[in-house]
């Protein structure tokens, strides 16, 4: 009993002493990765998508500057390569909560792989982008899969 008091008490300082802002900023930024749509740009200071329109094209020229499809890629590297390291933090704890929030963050890198594969089709005439694009999800893949290797039908993580 007291040993899982110890436990609960840990879990709740993790969680009440801010220590799971990262956790809960790089979930939800893959989380909206993870969300993007063919033919919508993503407006990265507001993290919103915009339908590709006038509307979206004369927002971007005049009052969005600074916004394009590069910043959208390095944000999405950036929370990707954030995730990373964050989750090789949380995978190497004694504590199972902490672990479990790992794997989550593994999960929420899978998931956001398909949202910047739709960068693709939004992108699709621009060829150097997307190879850019294509490099990137192939470096991710390598990754999670030096990461997770399937025993059976579980999955251990070699970190």
């Amino acid at each position: 009993m007291a040993n899982n008091d110890c436990r609960n008490t840990v879990v709740s300082d993790f969680v009440t002493n801010g220590n799971d802002n990262a956790y809960q900023d790089i979930v939800s930024k893959l989380t909206f990765i993870s969300k993007f749509k063919n033919g919508y740009k993503i407006d990265i200071k507001s993290l919103t998508l915009m339908e590709d329109s006038i509307y979206t094209m004369l927002y971007r020229t005049f009052i969005a500057r600074g916004e394009s499809k590069e910043v959208t890629l390095e944000f999405c590297k950036s929370a990707i390569s954030s995730a990373f390291g964050t989750s090789i933090s949380y995978l190497q704890s004694d504590e199972p909560f902490i672990r479990e929030m790992g794997m989550t963050i593994i999960k929420a890198i899978q998931d956001s792989m398909e949202g910047i594969n739709v960068l693709k089709k939004t992108y699709v005439s621009d060829y150097m982008f997307v190879s850019r694009i294509d490099t990137l999800l192939k470096t991710i893949k390598i990754r999670l899969d030096s990461m997770i290797i399937p025993k059976g039908k579980c999955a251990e993580i070699y970190i």
